[in-house]
Order: structure tokens, then sequence, then C-alpha cells
């Protein structure tokens, strides 16, 4: 079981090359080529997506690549669609594509979301039980929050660049959703403490 800490309340948003409509329409293009970053979330989204545009007489093709190959390939025209912005948390490493125009933000497809902070049960029950509470157990931690790819972590860089947490001197692991996974389960059979990178739906 696992607890999440603080808030950050964020939306996963359509994310689309801003020539896809016009070469659709010209072309009569048929294919229509997404990407997705491993992310458990991701695999069902953009799977979802497939069969309602295969249903729609259309040729979806997805593959799996880093966040960075993703938006440098909508901005190459080499990919059409991205389900996975997720804002604020990636809204700096967006920032550069909105402003050239080279990627737009089509619709919101996920609202009521959370993506935050994460600690097992029994960190919780230590006293971890907000952001403020890090600081205090920083040798345990090691100094260290676990993220997945770059791109994806600035909220976890953004709170140790905030002095009101006392985390000077802490570091973000960049990896990957898989990655951070087992490190996380790693850390459970120890019983170690860890803090990682979590979303979940809000009811």
């Amino acid at each position: 079981m696992l607890r999440m800490l603080a808030n950050g309340v964020c939306l996963a948003a359509l994310m689309l090359a801003t020539q896809m409509a016009d070469a659709a329409e010209a072309g009569g293009c048929r294919a229509v080529r997404m990407a997705e970053p491993g992310w458990n979330d991701l695999a069902f989204t953009t799977g979802v997506a497939k069969v309602l545009l295969q249903a729609l007489g259309y040729e979806p093709q997805s593959e799996v690549l880093g966040i960075n190959v993703i938006y440098e390939g909508m901005k190459n025209k080499d990919l059409d669609l991205f389900l996975g912005y997720w804002d604020p948390a990636m809204v700096t490493y967006y920032e550069p594509y909105k402003k050239d125009g080279s990627i737009e933000n089509v619709r919101v497809n996920l609202v009521g979301a959370k993506y935050t902070f994460a600690v097992p049960t029994y960190v919780w029950e230590a006293g971890v039980k907000d952001l403020s509470d890090l600081h205090k157990f920083a040798d345990k931690f090691g100094k260290k929050m676990y993220g997945i790819e770059p791109g994806s972590n600035q909220l976890m860089m953004d709170a140790i660049a905030d002095p009101q947490f006392g985390l000077d001197g802490w570091q973000v692991v960049e990896s990957s959703e898989a990655g951070m996974l087992s490190e996380v389960g790693y850390e459970i059979k120890e019983k170690q403490f860890i803090v990682f990178q979590a979303g979940r739906r809000i009811r």
C-alpha cells in the first residue's frame, strides 16, 4: 500500500502535431503515428485510442520512445499524437515547443488526477506525511527522490529548489517508470525509506 504526499493536481492532455489535420484533409492520410513512453497509464490510454481510430477507419501505429524523442518527433512531423502530457508537471519541458508552434495542446483527456509524491505505508507511519516532513528523515532517504524520465520530474526539482521544504542537497534520480518501480520494489522489500513519483485518479 502506498501513501500520497502533498498536492499537485494535474491533467493529461492530448497533444497533436500542428500539421496533422491539414495533412489528413489534403492527402486523405489514414496513418496516425503515435508514441508513448512506456508508462502503464499511457499504454492503456494509447491502446484505447488505437481501437477507436481503427473503428473510424484509420491505421494507428504506436511505439515506445523516450519523452525527448517523442517531442522532437512531433516537432519534426515524424509523429502525430501523444496522449501523455501532464500539466503542470511537464509544462517547462513542453513550453519551447508551444512557443515555436510546432506542437499544440488540443484537448484534456483526463480530469481529476493527482500527480505527486508517494512513500510506502511504513514510511508514512514513521512520520513522513507531507513534503515538509522529508527533511527530517534526510539520512534515511539518502537525500534522494526517485522519478521517471527526464522532463517528467519537475515537481520534484521544484520541491528541492523551494527553501520552505529544507531539501538543499537532495537529488532526483531519473530513469524510467519501470526503473523507478524496480527500485521501489527493492526498497520496500528491504524496508528502506524511499520517496517517488506517483499518480492516482481523484474520486
